[in-house]
């Protein structure tokens, strides 16, 4: 089957293919790893539009004409919201 792919951020370093061919029943990881794309660099992930956690690419079913977008989030963002997040629960009332 194939599946349409856009790739956002550090990923176009890794990634041009604006699809991937898979076998039925492939993941999103598999379509990740098919792609030469370490899960650690993938930030975000949209299946036709719909989010999909990192928890639940090994589960996502793809089917034939699926629309992959993967993004890259780089290591600044993820500081910047551990930061945000950490202050926003220091200054909570006891």
């Amino acid at each position: 089957m194939r599946v349409g792919v856009k790739v956002t951020g550090h990923l176009i370093d890794l990634c041009s293919a604006t699809h991937v061919d898979l076998d039925e029943g492939a993941c999103v990881d598999a379509a990740l790893g098919a792609l030469g794309i370490p899960p650690a660099q993938v930030g975000l992930v949209s299946v036709n539009g719909e989010a999909v956690p990192k928890a639940k690419r090994a589960e996502m079913v793809l089917r034939e004409s699926d629309d992959l977008r993967a993004a890259h989030v780089p290591d600044c963002y993820r500081c910047s919201a551990l930061r945000l997040v950490r202050s926003c629960i220091l200054s909570l009332p006891s």
